[in-house]
């Protein structure tokens, strides 16, 4: 039974999710990472609020760095406004856009980006970081990165940077794990990636998880202000027109749930998997599984019964 087909209903056997086959799976994964000296490249993709950014944050505590067409878009946007190119042709900054050199390091236990041209420098910059001078999640990035990235030009450009880059971790064995609304398209024509996984939820899920996550950042940053069930509401609806809104697009655009099965079917390792009914820790070991295949495809004799039934 292919791993995309396992519910939790029907999942049994050495399939079963269970933390302590969790537990089993991340060491395997890790251990085999470390021995064999090969780099796991694998690409997630899939819609508005269906839970990539947890699923990549699991990933990254087995040493695969992250890269995503996303922060692409913000470190050209951080570029963009840091050498005065807002008055200027977008022709004369996709030139230098296109000689910058891109790497994910860890600094200080903390994943960060390196940029080096010689037109820009030498920088560091923080993914996660909110201030004007290092951060890309600033006010002054946020308002800009939108129409940044819309244009046609700068569209192309961060899907070729993106597989630059991954070619770059293969090179240096590095596993790398790349997340976005159109990553099928990125490596569709590509062996880069060792895996590409869609994901998908029913709306339902989708809306309740975008509520969730809204709630969550509400008591973050404003603790002391009551939610808006209104507000609540329309953060559910937006996450649903966000993902018909993407699939509808011109440039980079989101593959539709058919078009997914059409297209990684013949990929061996890769898989589309429903994540309505799961948590985001059975679908990181859905993901897992399909890291073990791969790993038992490249070291026959493997024991296969590492995890509990």
């Amino acid at each position: 039974m292919p791993i995309s087909q396992l519910s939790p209903e029907n999942m049994s056997g050495r399939y079963h999710y269970s933390l302590e086959n969790l537990a089993s799976a991340m060491k395997v994964v890790a251990e085999a990472a470390a021995s064999l000296a090969w780099p796991m490249i694998i690409a997630i993709d899939g819609s508005a609020a269906v839970g990539k950014t947890q699923i990549v944050e699991y990933l990254k505590t087995l040493g695969y760095i992250q890269m995503s067409k996303g922060l692409l878009a913000r470190i050209y946007t951080w570029v963009y406004q840091s050498f005065n190119f807002v008055d200027r042709p977008i022709e004369e900054f996709a030139q230098v856009a296109r000689n910058l050199e891109v790497k994910t390091i860890k600094k200080e236990g903390k994943q960060v980006v390196l940029i080096e041209s010689e037109y820009v420098g030498s920088h560091f910059l923080d993914p996660e970081g909110i201030d004007d001078e290092s951060g890309l999640r600033s006010d002054q990035i946020n308002q800009k990165v939108s129409w940044l990235s819309g244009q046609s030009l700068i569209v192309t450009l961060i899907h070729d940077h993106v597989r630059e880059i991954a070619e770059k971790a293969a090179k240096d064995k590095q596993s790398l794990v790349v997340d976005g609304r159109d990553s099928v398209w990125t490596f569709l024509d590509s062996k880069l990636a060792v895996a590409k996984i869609y994901l998908y939820a029913q709306d339902h899920a989708i809306r309740f998880r975008a509520k969730e996550r809204y709630k969550k950042k509400m008591a973050h940053d404003y603790p002391d202000v009551p939610i808006d069930p209104i507000d609540l509401k329309d953060v559910g609806e937006k996450a649903i027109q966000r993902t018909r809104e993407d699939i509808h697009k011109s440039d980079g655009r989101l593959a539709s749930l058919e078009e997914a099965y059409q297209l990684l079917s013949d990929g061996f390792y890769d898989e589309v998997i429903d994540t309505t009914e799961m948590t985001a820790l059975e679908t990181f070991f859905h993901i897992l599984l399909v890291q073990i295949k791969i790993i038992e495809s490249l070291t026959p004799g493997l024991n296969q019964d590492f995890l509990i039934n």
